[in-house]
């Protein structure tokens, strides 16, 4: 469809964008990095035709983390945090997506505490991940999810110091996560953890 699709059609991006994504599912399940290389290729043209749009360049995140877990070049790493910076930038507080951006953001940033131990981004990471968190109801789905999210990072800001208090904060995030989360659910199991 994207061959066939003129340069200039209106839905060019979103098919490259589209194909971005169904090349990245392929490769976490294959494990084939030609597919992973031709998601970052796809996801980057979709973006050179639209740079505003918010949903690209979270992709263009979520491709480049991948390549990144996977050949461990830290400019990969770098790349995706700046698509996800630019991904929140642009997008308004209370639309729908921007709770997930800011979650990104915030596990990218945890990344790359984890392998360069600067601690303004894992302090940045739960300033933004309590964004989210707070942006959201307690009724919505995700919500669970974010805080798990704001418990790992603040248990992951604990390893730095030892102080107190981001213990405390991770557990009760954590601790909240469970209780928002159904006996029944997959999940609830890896909050305990």
């Amino acid at each position: 469809a994207i061959d066939l699709t003129p340069d200039g059609h209106p839905l060019k991006a979103s098919r490259l964008n589209e194909l971005a994504d169904v090349l990245r599912i392929r490769f976490a399940l294959l494990g084939q990095l030609d597919d992973l290389d031709s998601a970052v290729s796809a996801i980057q043209r979709a973006t050179t035709i639209d740079p505003s749009d918010a949903i690209f360049l979270h992709n263009t995140g979520n491709a480049f983390r991948a390549r990144f877990e996977s050949l461990g070049d830290f400019k990969d790493l770098e790349i995706s945090i700046t698509a996800y910076g630019k991904a929140v930038g642009i997008t308004p507080t209370g639309h729908i997506n921007r709770t997930l951006f800011l979650s990104s953001l915030g596990n990218a940033l945890c990344f790359r505490f984890s392998r360069i131990h600067r601690l303004d981004d894992v302090e940045e990471a739960i300033r933004i991940v309590s964004i989210a968190v707070d942006s959201t109801t307690d009724d919505n789905q995700n919500k669970p999810e974010l805080l798990n999210r704001l418990g790992s990072a603040c248990l992951l800001r604990w390893t730095h110091d030892h102080r107190a208090e981001y213990l405390e904060h991770a557990i009760c995030a954590t601790r909240q996560a469970v209780g928002l989360t159904p006996p029944d659910h997959p999940q609830r199991l890896g909050y305990h953890q």
